[in-house]
């Protein structure tokens, strides 16, 4: 009865045992059919417009090094008008606090310069209103000349002489006076006016440090090119400080790694699905890819910019929005893929392990384009093999067999 019972255990135990060497072979076997192959690649990218307005302040400012002292957030709506941007330059509003004490000396040095020579020339016209007086008492002396003593005759007539000498000097100056004042006030009057035209340049630039949007959509920083992060409140402004893209038409800009650059081209498809938009599905291709790649700071990295388009889509993805990637590397439609941990390397060649009765045959495989879960072969397997996803043990090896060269 005892020898029954152990018979009947160790029945049971080697069913069990078959059972799970069956079971297992099975789980790490493969068995080849003709299928469709296809390496993908998934990546992150960002929705961008092809066409967009810039927000840019004005040129004098930039060159000024105007400070960004208010910007609007990344991503937010805006109308057209709406302040966007509030700049801050110290050394504007110094020179222009400079022009206006400029301005008011000036109209000063205007105001005393002209009553001074105002003063001058009535002083003048004094002198020369005397001599005139002076002359025409002499002329009526002259009447009574002929009651005179040949001296006194004499005498009257120097003296009318000396008067009409001196009345002709007198205008002479008061010409020249005239000339010269209207010449030193017209000197005052420019450098005033240049002062104020100053002033106004100043008060221009001052009124542009607002920048506002000059459509309405959706508001973009840009990137500081002296550090490549977006603009922040408090950088030197270097240029345009957002966009504000146009959603008629859009693309989807991808960074990428140099060992996944190398594996894309022009043409590819790419399939994307977006963050925050549940069920929206499109469709473009890779439309251009940066010949020169960037180091990412505080790595070894190296990034490349793909561009794609957005042929397609069953929604509207806004700009800044993220996307889902999926790059179509190659496609083959009819092909013998098998999975790339059925392939081992042997003796410099690569080969499969055919299932063949109670053992393995190991078969020299030609392999084509794989991808990081399957592996194309061209040559040594036809469908209906069962391969082996495992080494087998060398003692399960039947036969091996070659291509031939």
């Amino acid at each position: 009865m005892k020898r029954f019972a152990t018979t009947l255990v160790v029945s049971a135990l080697l069913m069990v045992f078959a059972a799970c060497q069956h079971t297992q072979e099975k789980e790490f076997s493969y068995l080849v059919v003709r299928s469709g192959f296809s390496d993908n690649v998934m990546m992150e990218g960002t929705v961008s417009a092809i066409r967009s307005t810039t927000v840019m302040p004005l040129e004098d400012l930039v060159d000024w090094g105007s400070v960004i002292k208010k910007l609007t957030e990344d991503g937010v709506w805006v109308r057209q008008g709406d302040t966007v941007c509030v700049l801050e330059n110290k050394e504007l509003e110094e020179s222009k606090e400079l022009v206006a004490s400029y301005i008011a000396q000036g109209r000063l040095s205007y105001e005393s310069g002209l009553s001074r020579l105002e003063t001058q020339y009535a002083s003048l016209e004094a002198q020369l209103r005397i001599n005139e007086i002076q002359s025409t008492l002499s002329s009526l002396d002259s009447i009574q000349l002929a009651y005179y003593t040949p001296t006194q005759r004499r005498i009257a007539e120097l003296n009318l002489r000396k008067a009409r000498i001196q009345e002709a000097k007198l205008k002479r100056e008061v010409a020249t006076t005239k000339l010269v004042n209207e010449t030193e006030v017209m000197k005052l009057k420019i450098q005033l006016r240049q002062y104020e035209s100053l002033q106004e340049m100043y008060d221009n630039l001052m009124s542009q440090l607002v920048v506002t949007a000059p459509i309405s959509g959706l508001f973009l920083r840009k990137r500081n090119p002296d550090n490549g992060y977006l603009y922040e409140e408090g950088d030197e402004v270097r240029g345009a400080v957002g966009e504000i893209p146009s959603t008629d038409t859009m693309q989807v800009k991808i960074e990428v790694a140099e060992q996944v650059f190398k594996r894309l081209a022009v043409g590819q498809p790419i399939a994307y699905t977006f963050s925050g938009m549940p069920g929206v599905r499109g469709y473009g291709r890779i439309v251009s890819k940066s010949p020169v790649g960037r180091d990412r700071r505080n790595t070894s990295l190296t990034f490349f910019d793909v561009v794609a388009s957005v042929d397609s889509c069953t929604g509207k993805p806004q700009p800044g929005m993220s996307a889902n990637c999926l790059v179509t590397v190659k496609s083959l439609p009819d092909t013998l893929a098998i999975p790339i941990v059925a392939v081992f390397d042997q003796d410099s060649c690569k080969v499969v392990y055919v299932k063949q009765g109670s053992g393995y045959v190991q078969q020299e495989v030609t392999t084509g384009w794989q991808s990081s879960q399957n592996v194309v072969i061209s040559a040594g397997i036809t469908p209906g093999m069962q391969l082996s996803m495992i080494r087998p043990k060398d003692h399960q090896i039947k036969a091996k067999r070659f291509l031939s060269k």
